[in-house]
């Protein structure tokens, strides 16, 4: 897609402004992140990223919708291979999250609530709690792809396996390994309990 001058402007500046406010989060937490040091590392006036992102609070809700919707985006992908075998797809889920939370500090605080206390604040009414927002995701790929599961029981297993998944995030009891064969064998047994829809 072509975007004209502008809007390509526009785009160019606020992607760039998010991979600086997210370099900078990490480094150094969020409260230590300004607005004005933002816009000088992306080389453009104070003005121009008051236009964008309204104020510091907007650039931190967009950073957390960007990392959202990359997390989300990701996740779809590690499925796409296992549209025929439920139980591989379910796997394959949990596998990327925490593998992608283990390996990215912004998106694990994201995904928890947990960690750095200036960045939770990131997560605004307008951004949404992540959580609903991958159980929505995931319950429509998984409608979408294997019907013959029971509604509302099957919708009840997703959002119980996520919360599992996210509970090893918060608080890991195990190396990441034996985290990952611990919960892909309760998916292996709770998969199984669920009969297919009459």
């Amino acid at each position: 897609m072509v975007y004209p001058v502008n809007e390509a402007f526009r785009r160019e500046v606020r992607d760039r402004a998010l991979q600086v406010a997210r370099r900078l989060t990490v480094e150094r937490g969020w409260q230590q992140v300004r607005f004005v040091e933002v816009a000088d590392a992306v080389g453009v006036s104070r003005p121009t990223m008051y236009s964008e992102f309204g104020n510091k609070a907007g650039l931190g809700e967009a950073l957390v919708l960007a990392e959202t919707e990359e997390f989300l985006s990701g996740l779809i992908a590690a499925l796409a291979d296992h549209r025929t075998d439920l139980a591989e797809a379910a796997k394959a889920a949990l596998r990327y999250t925490m593998l992608a939370a283990s390996q990215n500090p912004l998106l694990h605080g994201v995904l928890t609530n947990a960690g750095d206390r200036d960045l939770l604040r990131l997560l605004t009414s307008k951004s949404g709690p992540v959580l609903p927002i991958a159980v929505a995701v995931l319950t429509g790929w998984f409608g979408e792809h294997f019907p013959d599961m029971p509604e509302p029981l099957f919708g009840e297993l997703i959002e119980a396996l996520v919360r599992l998944t996210l509970s090893h995030l918060i608080q890991p009891t195990h190396d990441l390994p034996e985290t990952l064969a611990s919960l892909e064998r309760i998916t292996d047994l709770a998969l199984r309990s669920v009969p297919a829809r009459d």
